[in-house]
């Protein structure tokens, strides 16, 4: 579908950027972690939705984590929400934000 070959783009362009062979000794980090994201890992619902409303932009910026295993996972905020059951006045937000992210994996 159009948004899957959109967030492979968006992807690539971050691999190529950042670089695939990240030191090991950043494991279970996060990299360039925005505050909305942040927010959201902590369940910060509320705070989150103000900063989402101020800077919605930041609904369209990956992040990347390092896992145990040593594969790196590639994250927009609508990942991390859905996994933390947000209510769905957040989720509605994060889809107005940035629609392609829903078709993202």
């Amino acid at each position: 579908s159009k948004g899957f070959d959109a967030c492979d783009e968006i992807a690539d362009d971050i691999k190529e950027e950042n670089g695939e062979d990240i030191p090991n000794t950043i494991d279970n980090s996060n990299i360039d972690i925005t505050l909305l994201s942040k927010l959201i890992l902590e369940k910060n619902w509320d705070v989150a939705l103000k900063r989402l409303k101020d800077f919605p932009a930041e609904a369209e910026k990956w992040r990347f984590q390092h896992e145990e295993d040593g594969s790196v996972k590639w994250k927009l905020p609508i990942h991390d929400a859905c996994y933390r059951q947000p209510p769905l006045k957040f989720v509605k937000k994060l889809i107005e934000a940035y629609k392609v992210g829903i078709g993202c994996q």
